[in-house]
């Protein structure tokens, strides 16, 4: 197995293909929950969830710093600051992060395992 990185094409054809297994899995929900389409966010700062982002965040920089920082550590972190976005603005912002960190942890996992 090649420890090398991707290059730029194989890179651009995996996400492509990653994107089309996310789009699918869309229809799959619509089709299981067609009433689903405008549900409400739900997100907010409150007291545990705020609470939580930041035991999340704290426990990702220490784990960074020890250097045994996990993409479940990543991906925790991000997705307790989707919970707490106020706005459309920063749950838009932060949803593309979690976007970003998930492609990201799929293409780890695909190449561990092609």
């Amino acid at each position: 197995m090649s420890t090398s990185p991707p290059d730029r094409i194989d890179l651009k054809l995996a996400t492509h293909r990653i994107l089309s297994e996310v789009a699918a899995e869309h229809d799959r929900a619509i089709a299981l929950y067609p009433d689903s389409i405008r549900l409400p966010d739900g997100t907010g700062e409150t007291g545990a969830r705020q609470w939580s982002e930041d035991m999340a965040r704290n426990a990702c920089n220490r784990a960074h710093r020890e250097g045994r920082l996990t993409h479940a550590h990543v991906f925790e972190e991000e997705a307790m600051e989707v919970l707490n976005a106020r706005t459309p603005e920063d749950l838009r912002k932060e949803l593309i992060q979690v976007a970003a960190m998930c492609l990201k942890w799929v293409l780890d996992v695909d190449g561990r395992t092609t």
